[in-house]
């Protein structure tokens, strides 16, 4: 998404001169920094979040294989993991 705004913002299609195009109005403006604010994924937020899951998941099923009950519940599972957003 990242790359077509890119692209969008430095081209034109030619069918509107230059010298026509008029900034865009604050209402417009709004909603498309809320749809791309929702559509796109901060990527580098998500990993943090898989690893943070992943280590807890770890210490939950290492003190358990030593025979501790763990304080915490069992961890988020594998599928809730790939849903979430």
């Amino acid at each position: 998404w990242l790359g077509l705004l890119k692209w969008s913002l430095s081209y034109s299609d030619g069918t509107r001169k230059n010298d026509d195009i008029t900034p865009m109005s604050k209402e417009d403006r709004e909603f498309l920094e809320k749809v791309m604010a929702e559509g796109i994924i901060d990527e580098n937020e998500r990993m943090k979040f898989i690893l943070q899951e992943s280590t807890k998941a770890m210490e939950y099923y290492r003190l358990r294989a030593m025979g501790t009950n763990p304080d915490s519940d069992p961890p988020i599972s594998y599928a809730v993991l790939c849903l979430y957003k």
